[in-house]
């Protein structure tokens, strides 16, 4: 028996490799980038900046960097990008985040994360004051971030709700989305 679902049209469309994928699905929709101004970061910034989102950017410490990203995004593809400097660990900082979203006055639709700093510390370097530090940089900064910015999407009218998708496979990436969903659930109960 057939789905009722079934599209023997885009069935074959697929078949051949032909995919219609939407674009500026993001329009009119605030995304949240910690760590957005360098790597993986900034290439996530160029993409979601394409599909049309209000950024709001954090670096850590370089500035240059991210007013070079900035200048780059901006005149790619004729959007504004609101900076945040400092460490997503800190209070005040990830205070500063939701500041920014809320300036830009459209929905905050999401977040995305990248600490910077490698998760893993060198086998000669090991011991509990590098472990620490790359726990906080890397765990708790990350997750903080992402509840704070769950709670925010759904205890406020000014934010939009958000879908949350989660890897496959236990990561840090899991436990943050996994947090921001905690945190969702609990906001909705309330």
């Amino acid at each position: 028996m057939t789905s009722q679902y079934w599209d023997a049209g885009q069935a074959h469309a697929y078949h051949e490799f032909q995919y219609h994928f939407p674009e500026k699905t993001l329009a009119g929709k605030t995304i949240v980038v910690a760590g957005g101004s360098g790597g993986l970061g900034a290439a996530t910034v160029a993409l979601l900046a394409r599909e049309g989102a209000h950024l709001v950017v954090g670096y850590r410490a370089n500035r240059e960097r991210a007013e070079a990203l900035r200048r780059a995004i901006e005149s790619t593809y004729d959007c504004r990008i609101s900076l945040v400097a400092g460490d997503i660990v800190s209070v005040e900082v990830r205070e500063a985040y939701l500041a920014a979203a809320q300036k830009i006055a459209a929905p905050l639709a999401g977040i995305a994360i990248f600490p910077g700093d490698p998760a893993r510390v060198a086998f000669e370097n090991l011991n509990s004051e590098t472990l620490l530090a790359s726990l906080e940089s890397n765990y708790v900064g990350p997750i903080l971030r992402a509840k704070e910015c769950g709670a925010a999407i759904d205890s406020s009218a000014f934010f939009s709700s958000a879908t949350i998708t989660t890897p496959a496979r236990p990561s840090p990436l899991l436990a943050v989305s996994r947090c921001a969903a905690t945190a969702r659930s609990r906001a909705a109960a309330a």
